[in-house]
């Protein structure tokens, strides 16, 4: 089976965030299966400067072939063109709105189906109010309700938003779990922790959605010694501004680092150095920093917004509404008290749970099963 992979950014793009380790962790996971084509950009999100090391031929990598390609040659010509050369037996398109590469596609692809996976951009917390978007999915709803056309969702939010805002028929969408696989190499072990300190990290993309202002605004009541690491791309100017301006006035007990960017490598090694992940986010499709977080014995605290939900006896899983800012002090300092052994119990139990929550063979099966089925797909 040969697959060929349409995105707006991946690797070394450092800015993409979550779907560039979805596209990763997909192809790791099934290429011995399926023969994988990446076609993406030359460029990372937020700059033309074209990557270092590419050529502009496909590369030949372990578990796929890449090849990067300028803005300019997201053409339906172009992409009719290679279509031809490669003759894959299913498009995956790793967005629904970007329309400059979603668009040709469509277009140029003939009849070779498609399968998009929205990435939670049909939620409601990443949707509502956006006139463009409703818009773009009026404008093009023929290439969007083609019978050539499928889609991926990977929560029951997302399954209804896709059969609210595009109306296409149930069985032209399928369930497919977003992949999580640990680091390539051991990266060492779990921090030491001590009573009344704390080692606190964000990993994520600078911008309101991700909700760092608030996480900023619960740590400012904290007492003991406490070090908050900033990690990701800052996408907001004017957002970042605002969070400086929370910082300043920080007494002098917690210090915060703004590390800037990582490799996606260097999270799993990142997360052995803290003790608690801090993700209190307004919307998450999947959220992979909280599986990559879990699986390297981190504690998580995040919102009621993504699909990773606590329960009342994981202490090191909590995923608390944002309306309940006084919950998430009241958990912070729990960590803020605990010692090293009961630390060292709860990095124990969140490796034990990641690992049997992330069912490998499992989600391998259901990919081809649905890949082979959108192939063979004979109905309108």
């Amino acid at each position: 089976m040969k697959v060929i992979i349409f995105l707006g950014g991946f690797f070394p793009s450092m800015n993409h965030g979550g779907p560039v380790v979805s596209i990763d962790n997909l192809c790791r996971l099934l290429s011995d299966k399926i023969d994988f084509y990446i076609v993406t950009k030359d460029h990372d999100l937020g700059t033309k400067e074209r990557f270092k090391d590419i050529k502009d031929t496909w590369m030949i990598k372990e578990n796929y072939n890449i090849l990067y390609w300028p803005d300019s040659f997201f053409t339906k010509s172009r992409i009719n063109n290679l279509l031809k050369e490669i003759n894959p037996d299913l498009i995956y398109i790793n967005s629904l709105f970007s329309y400059k590469i979603v668009i040709p596609i469509l277009k140029g692809k003939g009849n070779i189906p498609a399968l998009i996976a929205p990435r939670g951009q049909l939620c409601k917390n990443a949707f509502r109010k956006k006139i463009k978007k409703y818009m773009y999915l009026f404008i093009f709803k023929s290439l969007f309700k083609s019978k050539t056309v499928f889609y991926q969702f990977t929560s029951m939010e997302e399954r209804l938003s896709i059969l609210k805002h595009i109306k296409v028929r149930e069985n032209k969408i399928f369930f497919l779990d977003n992949i999580s696989i640990g680091p390539t190499q051991n990266v060492g072990i779990p921090i030491e922790k001590s009573t009344n300190n704390l080692k606190i990290v964000f990993i994520s993309r600078i911008h309101p959605k991700k909700n760092l202002d608030f996480a900023l605004s619960v740590i400012n009541n904290l007492s003991g010694d406490i070090i908050f690491n900033i990690y990701g791309p800052i996408e907001d100017t004017i957002y970042w501004e605002s969070c400086k301006n929370i910082i300043a006035n920080y007494p002098k007990n917690i210090i915060v680092n703004y590390n800037g960017v990582i490799s996606h490598e260097d999270v799993y090694k990142v997360f052995t150095e803290n003790h608690v992940f801090l993700f209190p986010t307004k919307s998450e499709n999947y959220g992979h920093v909280i599986p990559e977080a879990l699986i390297m014995g981190c504690s998580v605290i995040t919102s009621d917004q993504t699909p990773w939900q606590a329960n009342s006896d994981q202490m090191f899983l909590h995923s608390i509404p944002l309306n309940k800012k006084d919950e998430y002090l009241s958990v912070i300092k729990k960590f803020v008290a605990m010692n090293h052994d009961e630390y060292k119990r709860l990095s124990s139990e969140a490796i034990l749970y990641a690992h049997d929550k992330i069912d490998r063979q499992k989600i391998k099966n259901e990919y081809i099963n649905v890949f082979t089925k959108i192939i063979d797909y004979r109905g309108e």
